[in-house]
């Protein structure tokens, strides 16, 4: 009996896809100590498409089955499996749009959940709002399908979002909240005015923790949709601390009798919707205005048969964007090469000066030891001719001023003192140290 050889993990899509194709999915079970529907789940994870049931008796009898390719891996898709480990690695490639696109309009998909995942239990936490200025829901949870809109227009707008993410999947657009591996952080800022006007004001809406996006091939579309304003005359009063703002209702005066009044921008109840690039370093956004009374559904499906041609546009943005960020990480690295050289040279030159300080110090002290030594050995020299007593008393001098102004040690100071090269090796060692 022979010894089945252990795998070797993390095991990749492409491994998986192949192992599928090649024997039974309960063989490939065994192989991993794993359970039929263990494996199952396992390859719905990672998208990978398996052999339906009866596959292998159709080969037997010699009958053509076509064999589907391995998509390619969404941002959200792990692109491996290791039993031992919980952490997958996620693919970050350039996104690329759908090799084809769909002729005829696709049949709703059965089983659907209604209302879609991300409009399920939203109502509620955009009922649980701060206080806004503007009229529009600022709500305190972040993770949150992206609507700008009023309490008035909020069930309207979940309607109408739900409406359009459930067609885009029907188009096989999947639509959810950007995952935290993905990195598709940019998310332009909103401004609801239906007639904006060239006046810088400050505005703060509400903006999602992550990004609702909806992924065309690989390619990810921000999506925002948010209720219009239009400017109107208006009231503002501090009630409990806050400013409230509403309609005008009536004319006031001024101290001259003149009508006095304010302008304020209020929601509309009119829609539109944003798709935007999600990708760092991209710019680029499309709108459309979504009508009273207006067939989303239609809307919907031509919205749909847009975003491919969106997603290519986006793809080679996202292209661009990647090569300018690579010619600028390249220019950036020479410029701190060029900075470590500079600072090399630098630092030597300034080694090299300490270390010819220190030794010209060293010389001077050496000079100024000798200069000492030859004033001691005169006095004595001096001193044999003096009487026995004077001398005496000179030399207990001689021996008082020698021990005060101490005895120098050229050798060790030699030995102390630091080459160019030896400062150099104490900084980096100290620098190193401190981490």
């Amino acid at each position: 009996m022979t010894n089945t050889p252990k795998p070797e993990y993390p095991i990749s899509r492409e491994t998986l896809y192949e192992l599928a194709w090649s024997q039974p999915m309960t063989s490939i079970a065994k192989m991993f100590g794993v359970s039929s529907s263990y494996l199952a789940r396992l390859y719905t994870k990672l998208e990978v498409p398996r052999p339906a049931p009866g596959y292998w008796a159709k080969v037997a009898a010699g009958k053509t089955v076509t064999k589907p390719e391995l998509p390619d891996p969404k941002p959200s898709t792990p692109l491996d499996w290791d039993r031992y480990n919980d952490a997958p690695i996620y693919e970050r490639p350039a996104p690329k749009p759908p090799k084809k696109r769909p002729r005829h309009l696709p049949v709703p998909k059965l089983g659907r959940p209604m209302p879609h995942p991300l409009i399920s239990g939203a109502k509620a936490h955009f009922l649980k709002t701060r206080h806004s200025e503007i009229g529009y829901l600022k709500p305190f949870k972040k993770n949150l399908v992206d609507l700008i809109i009023s309490t008035e227009q909020l069930d309207k707008a979940l309607n109408i979002a739900n409406e359009l993410f459930s067609i885009f999947e029907d188009h096989g657009y999947e639509v959810s909240l950007a995952t935290t591996n993905s990195r598709l952080f940019n998310r332009p800022s909103v401004d609801e005015r239906e007639k904006p006007k060239n006046i810088s004001r400050f505005e703060s809406h509400w903006s999602p923790g992550r990004n609702t996006v909806v992924y065309v091939g690989t390619v990810a579309i921000g999506i925002t949709l948010f209720e219009y304003s239009e400017e109107l005359e208006a009231e503002s009063e501090y009630k409990n601390g806050n400013h409230i703002w509403t309609k005008k209702t009536s004319k006031r005066k001024n101290h001259w009798g003149r009508d006095w009044s304010l302008t304020h921008d209020f929601p509309t109840g009119r829609f539109c919707l944003r798709a935007y690039s999600p990708y760092n370093g991209t710019t680029w956004t499309h709108e459309w205005e979504i009508l009273k009374d207006q067939d989303i559904s239609k809307l919907g499906h031509n919205i749909a048969k847009e975003l491919t041609n969106h997603a290519t546009v986006i793809s080679e943005l996202v292209k661009k964007a990647e090569i300018e960020a690579e010619i600028r990480r390249t220019e950036w690295e020479k410029q701190e090469l060029k900075w470590k050289v500079e600072q090399e040279k630098r630092e030597q030159k300034e080694a090299l000066e300490e270390s010819q300080k220190e030794l010209r110090q060293l010389i001077d002290n050496w000079g100024e030891v000798k200069r000492i030594e030859s004033f001691f050995d005169e006095i004595e020299k001096v001193s044999v001719d003096l009487p026995q007593h004077t001398r005496t008393a000179v030399l207990e001098r001689v021996q008082l001023a020698k021990e005060v102004i101490g005895k120098a040690d050229a050798l060790q100071e030699l030995f102390n003192w630091q080459t160019p090269e030896e400062i150099l090796d104490g900084k980096r060692n100290r620098v190193t140290s401190s981490f």
